[in-house]
Protein backbone atom coordinates (compact mmCIF):
# COMPACT_ATOMS: atom_id res chain seq x y z
CA UNK A 1 0.00 0.00 0.00
CA UNK A 2 1.28 3.43 -0.88
CA UNK A 3 1.87 5.64 2.12
CA UNK A 4 0.60 9.18 2.33
CA UNK A 5 4.14 10.53 2.22
CA UNK A 6 4.86 8.60 -0.96
CA UNK A 7 1.69 9.88 -2.59
CA UNK A 8 2.44 13.45 -1.56
CA UNK A 9 6.02 13.15 -2.78
CA UNK A 10 4.91 11.86 -6.19
CA UNK A 11 2.43 14.68 -6.68
CA UNK A 12 4.81 17.32 -5.34
CA UNK A 13 7.55 16.15 -7.69
CA UNK A 14 5.16 16.69 -10.55
CA UNK A 15 4.16 20.10 -9.23
CA UNK A 16 7.80 21.07 -8.85
CA UNK A 17 8.40 20.21 -12.50
CA UNK A 18 5.59 22.49 -13.60
CA UNK A 19 6.81 25.54 -15.45
CA UNK A 20 4.83 28.79 -15.58
CA UNK A 21 4.62 28.58 -19.37
CA UNK A 22 3.03 25.11 -19.40
CA UNK A 23 -0.31 24.97 -21.11
CA UNK A 24 -3.42 23.67 -19.35
CA UNK A 25 -3.23 20.67 -21.66
CA UNK A 26 0.35 19.85 -20.60
CA UNK A 27 -0.46 20.28 -16.92
CA UNK A 28 -3.59 18.12 -17.20
CA UNK A 29 -1.67 15.40 -19.01
CA UNK A 30 1.13 15.39 -16.43
CA UNK A 31 -1.27 15.28 -13.47
CA UNK A 32 -3.35 12.54 -15.09
CA UNK A 33 -0.21 10.42 -15.57
CA UNK A 34 0.72 10.91 -11.92
CA UNK A 35 -2.78 10.09 -10.74
CA UNK A 36 -2.90 7.01 -12.99
CA UNK A 37 0.40 5.76 -11.60
CA UNK A 38 -0.47 6.47 -7.97
CA UNK A 39 -4.17 5.61 -7.91
CA UNK A 40 -4.00 2.77 -10.46
CA UNK A 41 -6.84 4.06 -12.61
CA UNK A 42 -8.70 1.79 -15.00
CA UNK A 43 -9.15 2.91 -18.62
CA UNK A 44 -12.56 4.47 -18.02
CA UNK A 45 -11.33 6.33 -14.93
CA UNK A 46 -8.20 7.53 -16.70
CA UNK A 47 -10.26 9.00 -19.54
CA UNK A 48 -12.68 10.71 -17.13
CA UNK A 49 -9.88 12.01 -14.86
CA UNK A 50 -8.06 13.38 -17.92
CA UNK A 51 -11.21 15.27 -18.94
CA UNK A 52 -11.71 16.59 -15.39
CA UNK A 53 -8.10 17.72 -15.11
CA UNK A 54 -8.14 19.42 -18.50
CA UNK A 55 -11.36 21.26 -17.74
CA UNK A 56 -9.99 22.32 -14.34
CA UNK A 57 -6.72 23.68 -15.73
CA UNK A 58 -8.50 25.48 -18.57
CA UNK A 59 -10.88 27.15 -16.13
CA UNK A 60 -8.00 27.95 -13.79
CA UNK A 61 -6.17 29.62 -16.69
CA UNK A 62 -9.28 31.69 -17.50
CA UNK A 63 -9.53 32.67 -13.85
CA UNK A 64 -5.87 33.77 -13.79
CA UNK A 65 -6.50 35.90 -16.86
CA UNK A 66 -9.49 37.50 -15.17
CA UNK A 67 -7.30 38.24 -12.16
CA UNK A 68 -4.74 39.87 -14.45
CA UNK A 69 -7.57 41.96 -15.91
CA UNK A 70 -8.45 43.28 -12.49
CA UNK A 71 -10.94 41.12 -10.61
CA UNK A 72 -10.34 41.57 -6.92
CA UNK A 73 -8.35 39.13 -4.81
CA UNK A 74 -11.45 38.25 -2.81
CA UNK A 75 -13.42 37.36 -5.94
CA UNK A 76 -10.46 35.42 -7.30
CA UNK A 77 -10.17 33.38 -4.10
CA UNK A 78 -13.91 32.71 -4.04
CA UNK A 79 -13.94 31.61 -7.68
CA UNK A 80 -10.89 29.42 -7.16
CA UNK A 81 -12.44 27.71 -4.14
CA UNK A 82 -15.58 27.04 -6.18
CA UNK A 83 -13.49 25.63 -9.03
CA UNK A 84 -11.58 23.31 -6.70
CA UNK A 85 -14.79 22.12 -5.04
CA UNK A 86 -16.32 21.41 -8.45
CA UNK A 87 -13.25 19.43 -9.51
CA UNK A 88 -13.18 17.45 -6.27
CA UNK A 89 -16.86 16.57 -6.65
CA UNK A 90 -16.24 15.34 -10.19
CA UNK A 91 -13.22 13.31 -9.05
CA UNK A 92 -15.28 11.76 -6.28
CA UNK A 93 -17.73 10.58 -8.93
CA UNK A 94 -14.96 9.15 -11.14
CA UNK A 95 -12.82 7.42 -8.51
CA UNK A 96 -13.51 4.56 -6.14
CA UNK A 97 -13.95 5.45 -2.48
CA UNK A 98 -10.43 4.30 -1.59
CA UNK A 99 -8.88 6.12 -4.56
CA UNK A 100 -10.70 9.32 -3.64
CA UNK A 101 -9.61 9.00 -0.02
CA UNK A 102 -5.99 8.59 -1.12
CA UNK A 103 -6.33 11.59 -3.42
CA UNK A 104 -7.84 13.77 -0.68
CA UNK A 105 -5.14 12.70 1.80
CA UNK A 106 -2.57 13.81 -0.73
CA UNK A 107 -4.43 17.06 -1.33
CA UNK A 108 -4.53 17.89 2.37
CA UNK A 109 -0.89 16.92 2.88
CA UNK A 110 0.14 19.02 -0.10
CA UNK A 111 -1.76 22.04 1.21
CA UNK A 112 0.01 21.73 4.56
CA UNK A 113 3.42 21.42 2.92
CA UNK A 114 2.78 24.43 0.69
CA UNK A 115 1.58 26.50 3.65
CA UNK A 116 4.72 25.57 5.59
CA UNK A 117 6.89 26.52 2.62
CA UNK A 118 5.09 29.87 2.27
CA UNK A 119 5.58 30.59 5.99
CA UNK A 120 9.26 29.71 5.68
CA UNK A 121 9.68 32.03 2.69
CA UNK A 122 7.94 34.89 4.52
CA UNK A 123 10.23 34.42 7.53
CA UNK A 124 13.28 34.45 5.29
CA UNK A 125 12.08 37.60 3.54
CA UNK A 126 11.58 39.34 6.89
CA UNK A 127 15.10 38.40 7.97
CA UNK A 128 16.63 39.95 4.83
Amino acid sequence: MITLCTVAALFLCGAAQAQPDNTPEQRAKRLTRQMDKTLKLNKTQKKKVAEINLTYFQKEEELKQRQDEGIGQGQYQQDLLHLVAERNWELKEALSASQYTTYMEYDNATKKMLQQEQRKQRREEKEE
